[in-house]
């Protein structure tokens, strides 16, 4: 676990914004990476929370988080409090909450919370955040691709880097003569059998190599 020092300089030296695992829709949503300890105040302050919450890590170290949110409702607990407590009661939580940029603005974040030993043997809660208007772009995307493999009466295939099988729709095995799941993780070479002195699988090389 980075101390609240490594925090800082990590966010300084950084190239740009933790993303998700290439490969995917998801790549494109930027994650800041912060932790929280024990009294609610900032120990870790990742690449890209600088970008979504807009405060530099100098900013927030040692300061509370509820820095990062709107102000409850009088009575009730404040944001940062709610995802420490749900994060070491469930060992996990999922939640969309409103977040507070350092403009003032308010916008819609999606957290994920999860609880880790500090530097020092402490509890820390880490937090992963999004935008939540970029989540719900990657889940429309990720709903019409479904619909479209579902739907479409033409074989559909997505492969990876190394042109091995991602997902393929029902046309496409029925062409095939092979299950789905078959497919999955093969390389296209030991399925798609052709006449053309290797030709298709160096046009798909170049696709995946060069875009």
């Amino acid at each position: 676990m980075p101390s609240e020092q490594a925090g800082g300089a990590g966010a300084a030296g950084a190239a740009g914004p933790i993303r998700s695992e290439p490969g995917s829709l998801l790549e494109h949503v930027a994650v800041a990476v912060f932790g929280m300890d024990g009294d609610g105040r900032i120990r870790f302050w990742g690449p890209g929370a600088q970008g979504l919450f807009g405060h530099e890590a100098a900013d927030v170290l040692s300061r509370p988080a509820a820095a990062l949110f709107p102000e409850p409702p009088a009575g009730t607990p404040g944001s940062a409090a709610r995802l420490t407590e749900r994060a070491r009661t469930l060992g996990y939580w999922r939640v969309r909450l409103p977040a507070l940029h350092r403009d003032g603005s308010v916008f819609d974040c999606g957290f994920r919370v999860f609880p880790v030993a500090g530097s020092a043997g402490d509890p820390v809660v880490m937090g992963l955040a999004s935008r939540g208007d970029e989540l719900d772009r990657v889940k429309t995307n990720l709903a019409f691709l479904d619909a479209l493999f579902e739907t479409c009466p033409i074989g559909l295939v997505m492969l990876d880097q190394d042109l091995r099988y991602v997902h393929l729709n029902q046309a496409l095995a029925d062409m095939d003569g092979l299950p789905v799941a078959a497919h999955l993780g093969r390389a296209t070479d030991e399925i798609m059998l052709t006449s053309d002195d290797g030709e298709f699988q160096r046009m798909l090389r170049a696709v995946a190599g060069q875009g």
